[in-house]
């Protein structure tokens, strides 16, 4: 039932929303009564919330900046690879920890920060500088199928990829679902 959980956040978060909901409610379905089926269930009220409360936002908003003019697609720039946690959770640090070690063991010739911060209720921690969209999406992939990832596959809501440009909007906005829509849109890897 872990690796069915892993396997949901790792498709799912590379392969856009929907795909991620189907996968979450599959591990539910197969895995009744599991600590992993309980927390795709988790994963799926928090989702399904805030496709809600995004409806009732675009209901109610007739002046809403489009994603997509907030943000933009630069393929070729400097990206982060970026973690949310719910505030207060208590595997940051181990979280992190995890990071640097799979860092250390699979990518020693580089080097990468790993920082956390507060947003939007949330615990983020983020992996800076990869080169590309590409290099990023292909560590985001490595690192959550690896071993060091198991233990966090329960406590990570959402990973993305962002470029470097955008994560400055991000922080600035405070507005994680809106960055995740465009990045949905705009992220999918087939």
């Amino acid at each position: 039932h872990k690796f069915a959980l892993l396997k949901a956040k790792t498709d799912g978060g590379l392969s856009g929303r929907d795909e991620y909901i189907k996968q979450l409610e599959l591990v539910v379905k197969n895995y009744s009564g599991s600590e992993s089926a309980q927390e795709a269930q988790r994963i799926l009220d928090y989702l399904r919330l805030s496709i809600k409360g995004e409806s009732e936002k675009q209901d109610n908003s007739k002046n809403r900046v489009e994603d997509s003019v907030v943000y933009t697609l630069l393929p070729a720039n400097i990206h982060f690879v970026v973690f949310t946690l719910p505030e207060g959770s208590k595997k940051i640090t181990s979280l992190q920890k995890a990071i640097s070690d799979f860092n250390k063991e699979n990518y020693s010739l580089e080097s990468f920060e790993i920082s956390s911060l507060a947003i939007a209720e949330q615990t983020i921690i983020v992996i800076k500088q990869l080169k590309n969209k590409d290099k990023s999406l292909d560590y985001l992939k490595h690192l959550t199928s690896s071993t060091q990832w198991e233990d966090f596959t329960e406590t990570v809501v959402d990973q993305f990829v962002i470029a470097k440009e955008n994560f400055v909007k991000l922080i600035q906005r405070s507005n994680i679902q809106e960055y995740l829509r465009f990045y949905y849109q705009n992220y999918k890897v087939n």
